[in-house]
């Protein structure tokens, strides 16, 4: 299947931008349905008792996602007991509200949504998952990032909003626990492979979580955070 990439001299206008992003969430959408990166593709069988064994899962989990996983941390334990929290993106419905699954419609303006997934080892090959998406970029915020920042492939689109994700997270350290983030703060972002500084501003998601509604460039990118 071919990559969707964005061909224009200079910066591509915001139809030209629009519809090729779009098409790269839908090669996204298709890639991620081929090759799931959370669980069940930890299976049961797999030992997870001990903490070099927790180390082998953790490292299935990141070569079975690919470039859709953001993180993947690992507090291990003796005896099946562990801890691991999954950061990966995938292709999001709002008008739907739903996650893009195989055999899924794909809208014409899909979103990216980061998932948090923890796996909790409880034992005796026990586990227990919960999941919760806690970022979400929209079609228009990832159009801008072709329009203004200069991301021209899908490898740009998915390594802009991995800075994205960590601009965020950094952000969040600093926040206090429980509190949510106010509609209209300001993230600074630095963006990988020469697409510059931008700063995303960011509105609360219906369901929870933060929504990166629109890319600024120019407006404090040099700041570490303006809100």
């Amino acid at each position: 299947m071919r990559r969707p990439v964005i061909q224009s001299v200079g910066l591509p206008p915001e139809k030209h931008a629009d519809r090729v992003v779009a098409e790269m969430l839908r090669f996204i959408a298709r890639e991620q349905q081929a090759r799931r990166a959370r669980p069940p593709l930890v299976h049961k069988a797999m030992s997870d008792g001990s903490p070099m064994a927790q180390e082998r899962m953790v490292e299935r989990i990141r070569r079975s996602g690919g470039p859709i996983v953001i993180d993947v941390k690992l507090t291990p334990g003796k005896r099946g007991r562990y801890l691991i929290e999954l950061y990966d993106w995938c292709v999001w419905d709002d008008q739907r509200g739903i996650e893009i699954n195989p055999g899924d419609a794909i809208p014409n303006r899909p979103w990216l949504a980061c998932n948090m997934t923890v796996i909790a080892g409880l034992g005796d090959g026990k586990r227990r998952v919960e999941g919760h998406n806690i970022l979400f970029v929209t079609h228009h915020a990832l159009s801008r990032l072709a329009q203004r920042c200069g991301a021209r492939t899908v490898d740009d689109m998915i390594a802009a909003a991995k800075a994205l994700w960590r601009a965020y997270y950094a952000y969040r350290m600093t926040m206090t626990p429980g509190v949510s983030t106010p509609d209209g703060t300001r993230i600074a972002v630095d963006l990988p492979a020469g697409m510059g500084k931008a700063v995303a501003l960011t509105s609360q998601h219906k369901e929870g979580g933060l929504i990166v509604a629109t890319i600024i460039v120019g407006e404090g990118g040099d700041t570490a955070l303006d809100a």
